[in-house]
């Protein structure tokens, strides 16, 4: 199906979409089109979209808290302007927890509209890639500093290109509500020291720290439909960092 329109298409999930749909159509981020302003998109994003891949999102959290109607806009209040530009929606959502923060919430709702429509499908799933906690990792241990991994922020996240390869082999045509992720466990802390030995880093630069909160980005084992093993991933991130 060459008929695609990627939303967020720069970002770290975005990029690994456009490898394995290369026919899309690509909204890179800001500089080609402004998806927190819903009117203008409502009157210029044309009707012509067998699926929209919905993956553009504001992922650091002090952003959102910040800016709460942007945050709002493009999580959620833009979904039924992409359902009314296309046959599919296909919405990238988070682990699906109603937490404080506002990038939660604005999720879930993402999610609420998407769901009205039968056809559409969520996607429940954290990711990881050569880029964010990952790319900073790997950067400030090369250079043998000194960094923070988090004990309590635990997660189970997928390297985006499994997930974007599952998309494409798995889920076009599936709808209704899919959890993807990995199958297991891990915490902040343990996922750099696990980055640390495969890069043959020093773990010892890597030290214990807590946040005080309990918003986790794990997505319970028994609610995943597709999962991935955490050495696949890391040997795919491996290939990438070296």
């Amino acid at each position: 199906m060459d008929n695609i329109l990627i939303t967020g298409a720069s970002g770290m999930l975005g990029k690994e979409l456009k490898k394995v749909f290369p026919n899309s159509k690509n909204l890179n981020g800001k500089k080609d089109l402004d998806l927190t302003d819903l009117n203008f998109i409502n009157k210029n994003l044309p009707f012509n979209y067998d699926i929209i891949i919905h993956a553009a999102a504001y992922t650091n959290m002090q952003y959102n808290e910040k800016y709460p109607t942007k945050a709002y806009n493009l999580h959620s209040e833009i979904v039924p302007i992409l359902q009314s530009k296309c046959k599919k929606l296909i919405y990238i959502s988070a682990q699906g927890k109603d937490y404080n923060k506002v990038y939660f919430k604005s999720k879930l709702k993402g999610e609420e509209y998407s769901l009205r429509r039968e056809e559409d499908l969520v996607i429940r799933t954290n990711i990881y890639g050569k880029g964010g906690l990952s790319k900073w990792a790997f950067t400030e241990l090369k250079q043998n500093n000194t960094i923070n991994g988090y004990v309590n922020s635990m997660f189970n996240a997928i390297h985006v290109k499994q997930l974007a390869e599952c998309i494409r082999e798995n889920l076009l045509k599936e709808k209704g509500l899919i959890s993807v992720a990995g199958n297991y466990m891990l915490s902040k802390y343990d996922f750099i020291k696990y980055i640390a030995e495969i890069l043959n880093l020093n773990e010892n630069n890597i030290k214990k720290h807590y946040l005080e909160h309990d918003e986790d980005l794990v997505i319970d084992l028994k609610d995943i439909d597709y999962r991935f093993s955490l050495s696949e991933g890391m040997s795919i991130l491996k290939s990438e960092l070296i």
